[in-house]
C-alpha cells in the first residue's frame, strides 16, 4: 500500500514537462482527502474534520489547504499502536479529529495529538 502511494509521487515528479495535467491535481486531492484525512464538511472549510487513513502497521501523511482566515494543516504518523499527529486550525474553523470512530476537538492554532491505538 505505502508502494503504491510513492510509485504515485515518483510519477507525479518524474516528468517535468506535463506536472500540469489535471489528473495530477486529482490525485493530489483525493490523497490529501483520503490518506491524510482532511476533510470539508461545509462550506469554505467553516467546519472540517481531520480522518486520517491509517493504511498499514507504519505509515504517514501530511496536506495542508491556505483558507482565507490561514493554513490548515495535519501532519501524522502511525507506529504499531501509537499515533501522532500535528494539526495547525486556522482562525474561524471549527475542526474535530476522527480517529477509529472516536472524534476529538481541535482548537485554534497548534494541536499536538499522541493516542495509543488498540
Amino acid at each position: 500500500k505505502s508502494l503504491l502511494v510513492l510509485s504515485l509521487l515518483i510519477g507525479l515528479f518524474a516528468c517535468s514537462n506535463s506536472n500540469n495535467h489535471h489528473m495530477y491535481g486529482d490525485v493530489l486531492n483525493w490523497m490529501a482527502r483520503n490518506v491524510a484525512g482532511l476533510q470539508n464538511t461545509s462550506v469554505c472549510y467553516k467546519t472540517c474534520q481531520i480522518k486520517p487513513y491509517l493504511f498499514d502497521e507504519n505509515c504517514s501523511a501530511s496536506a495542508y489547504k491556505i483558507l482565507p482566515t490561514g493554513k490548515l494543516e495535519v501532519e501524522w504518523v502511525k507506529r504499531a499502536n501509537k499515533f501522532n499527529a500535528n494539526i495547525i486550525i486556522p482562525k474561524n474553523v471549527d475542526a474535530s479529529l476522527i480517529i477509529y470512530g472516536k472524534r476529538y476537538v481541535l482548537t485554534e492554532g497548534k494541536n499536538e495529538i499522541e493516542l495509543e491505538l488498540n
